[in-house]
This record gives structure tokens, C-alpha cells and sequence, in this order.
């Protein structure tokens, strides 16, 4: 009896760390969201530059200064930077998809180009910005 027991709980054990390991490759947490932008200055790649992502625009805050930037990486030599999105901050929690701002500035906080791009969570878009 003891033996049909132990072997019954053995089988169960298994059966149950068999379930829980499975995943879901599909599942929206697993997707990766991404926004690979380009920055061109006068027609050429251009390296070492500061891209600012901006979520929203916030009423009474001027929204689009460095400051208020959302994440800011900077360009290496082909002009390229990745911008990995995460639910917790970078894409809307209410709504599929979101509209983020790509904005580069000068020294003086001026727009020099920029660009929007909506995405959905689990997207890759290419996105380019020109000045």
C-alpha cells in the first residue's frame, strides 16, 4: 500500500511541475515592444546624439523639454538607437497601443527634428528622424 501511495504522489508531483513550466512564447508580457530610430544631420548618420522619447503631452507643463523626457539615449556611430518599451511607463496600460514623441534638441533646448510613432505593445517599428 505504502509503495501504490508513494508512487501515486510521485506521479502527481511530476505531473504537476510538468504544467507549471509550460509557457506561453505568445503572451503580450513575453513580446518585445521596440522603436528603432535613425538620426540623419544633413543627410548623413549621425553619432552622438541625444534622442528624447516623450510619452504625453501634460497640460500647463511644457512637455517637451529635456527635462520632462520620458528616457533619452544617444545615437552611436550609425545614427541608431533602440528604444525597448516597457508596460511599466513607456505604453499605455488603458489602450493597446500609444503614441510616443522622438525629439532632438540643442544646446539651447531648441527642436532641431522630430518625430511620432504609435505602436502597438509586442511591435517593432523603424522610425527616422532628419535635420
Amino acid at each position: 500500500m505504502k509503495i501504490k501511495s508513494l508512487l501515486s504522489a510521485l506521479f502527481f508531483f511530476a505531473l504537476l511541475i510538468g504544467f507549471t513550466s509550460c509557457s506561453n512564447d505568445d503572451s503580450p508580457a513575453s513580446l518585445s515592444t521596440q522603436v528603432n530610430l535613425t538620426v540623419n544631420k544633413d543627410g548623413q548618420p549621425a553619432s552622438g546624439v541625444d534622442v528624447y522619447l516623450f510619452k504625453k503631452v501634460d497640460v500647463g507643463v511644457n512637455s517637451f523639454d529635456p527635462f520632462y523626457a520620458n528616457k533619452k539615449l544617444t545615437t552611436g556611430a550609425e545614427g541608431m538607437v533602440v528604444f525597448e518599451l516597457n508596460e511599466n511607463g513607456d505604453l499605455s496600460a488603458q489602450t493597446a497601443e500609444t503614441t510616443l514623441y522622438f525629439k532632438v534638441f540643442d544646446e539651447a533646448d531648441n527642436v532641431l527634428g522630430e518625430t511620432d510613432v504609435t505602436i502597438n505593445k509586442g511591435e517593432t517599428k523603424n522610425a527616422t528622424i532628419s535635420y
